[in-house]
């Protein structure tokens, strides 16, 4: 009897691989053109993917198969690739356009389906919704706001320097991204609420690792363990979230309020505006307006404040580099002013050397280091003439494209503002580099980041000479949806009494 049990168990199994490889015969295809596990492609099953060993992992498949390769992830077949061409073949076609299901399920559990999520033509309906409220002319608009904003960020870190607390930098960050956010994505100003943007910069992490975790972790790719974990476990973690919600809910389309409640500025003309005309005429309905909203919120603030702490702490790292962009801040800045300037839009573009800095940064820390896509409405052919099958899932690797030694030398790891002067950009592939993405659906937030990022670093280098024992080999990266640090290290400001000038 338990030999029977035994044999049929054997038959089953065998049934379901017979059915599994008919499934995946296409992915398997792709084996012969590009690197692959052997027992993988054979047993149709690779290995489970964990939030902190992502980089890692990536990193080693990149190394042993190359630059492109057919890898499995737990039952699915990803077609991998940190290699430029192929990525300017994939983010350009109308093809490539969705997004992976087995890497986005999660986080339209966790935030909605919104901008980041949607796919097709409900993607592009809601893309040319907000792209209004993104155009240049109306950023610009913005940058009273991140000057302004800086003196409370000026606040937190003399009153900290004054303590000698020298780790709290992010969190700074996450704050002042937090104000600027609400303010120009939501039009409130939430100094005048009850809510607590400091306790809700640091709930930040727990949210991020709970997002990531839904993302990555495959004892969530059940939905019935999602919703017991976001009951449970995460519970503290989702109050971050639930608080942001319950703003832009409040805040969208609520003539009522405008004018009587002090929290709402009628000065600004704020992403959401975009939105409150969409539901207007009809265009969108609100709870859909709520759910983009809260993604071009959540990858707004993250994205700029992680970035402009990994431009601090690399400029830290770097004191040779330091001095050179503090030297240009002070020509366009000559005055001994401490930082205590404003930013204009005819300053941004003098910033030469700072956009270097920024760039290198962002191309050794992609803030986020994985894109996802899934071949749909036919076979892609790529340039090189293979054909990715649809249905393919695609894993775009950010981290391997921006340091592969073969694109960018053999100091590749190095730290190098000069990676990004103009011969040099010249001379590498136009998808060599993509910290915003690139091609058909590129970060409809590229130019609200890049102009946070120079207010808020030509003012700190203006002010402060930042200073850490930290090295690179120190710097350890783990997987939480945007790039994070597997220790912050300690980062010390000093004033500069004195501009270069005087």
């Amino acid at each position: 009897m338990n030999l029977v049990l035994v044999y049929s168990v054997i038959g089953l199994l065998f049934i379901l691989w017979i059915v599994k490889r008919w499934q995946d015969r296409k992915a398997i295809g792709l084996a012969k053109h590009f690197g692959s596990n052997k027992w993988q492609i054979l047993l149709g099953f690779g290995p489970l993917l964990r939030t902190k060993a992502i980089i890692p992992k990536l990193t080693e498949i990149a190394k042993k198969y190359g630059k492109n390769s057919l890898m499995f992830f737990g039952p699915f077949p990803f077609f991998l690739t940190s290699d430029p061409t192929v990525i300017k073949d994939i983010l350009t076609s109308k093809l490539c356009i969705n997004k992976s299901y087995n890497l986005y399920s999660g986080i339209s559990f966790s935030l909605g389906q919104g901008l980041i999520t949607l796919n097709g033509a409900q993607w592009n309906h809601s893309r040319k919704i907000l792209n209004a409220g993104f155009k240049n002319s109306n950023i610009v608009t913005f940058l009273p706001t991140f000057n302004r904003r800086m003196e409370g960020l000026f606040k937190d870190i003399d009153d900290a320097m004054e303590k000698g607390n020298y780790t709290s930098l992010l969190l700074f960050l996450r704050e002042f991204g937090l104000k600027i956010s609400l303010e120009t994505i939501i039009g409130r100003d939430m100094d005048k609420s009850q809510y607590d943007i400091r306790q809700c910069a640091s709930q930040i992490e727990g949210a991020l690792e709970y997002i990531s975790n839904m993302v990555f972790d495959s004892k969530y790719a059940i939905e019935a363990t999602r919703m017991i974990a976001k009951t449970t476990i995460y519970k503290n973690d989702l109050k971050i979230i639930d608080t942001v919600n319950t703003v832009i809910a409040e805040s969208l389309h609520s003539t009522g309020l405008r004018g009587s409640n002090p929290t709402f500025l009628e000065h600004i003309n704020s992403i959401m505006r975009s939105a409150d005309r969409a539901i207007e005429n009809g265009q969108m309905k609100r709870e859909h307006a709520i759910s983009n909203i809260f993604h071009l919120f959540a990858g707004s603030f993250e994205t700029t404040s992680m970035a402009t702490y990994f431009v601090a702490l690399l400029l830290a790292i770097h004191p040779e580099y330091q001095e050179l962009a503090y030297a240009e801040i002070c020509d366009i800045f000559p005055n001994d002013d401490e930082g205590e300037f404003e930013v204009l839009y005819e300053h941004i573009d003098q910033m030469v050397y700072l956009e270097m800095v920024i760039n290198e940064a962002m191309r050794l820390f992609a803030i986020i280091p994985q894109i996802g896509r899934m071949v749909a409405g036919g076979d892609l052919t790529l340039s090189n003439g293979i054909i990715l099958p649809e249905g393919q899932d695609i894993m775009i690797d950010l981290v391997n494209l921006h340091r592969n030694s073969d694109i960018w030398g053999p100091n590749a790891h190095k730290f190098n503002p000069d990676n990004f002067l103009p011969a040099n950009i010249k001379a590498r592939h136009p998808y060599a580099f993509i910290p915003f993405t690139k091609g058909i659906r590129f970060c409809i937030g590229m130019r609200y980041a890049e102009l946070t990022m120079k207010v808020a670093m030509a003012r700190i280098i203006k002010r402060y000479k930042l200073t850490t024992t930290a090295t690179m080999d120190d710097l350890k990266l783990e997987n939480h949806v945007s790039i994070q640090l597997a220790k912050h290290p300690s980062l010390k400001f000093e004033r500069r009494k004195i501009s270069k000038t005087t």
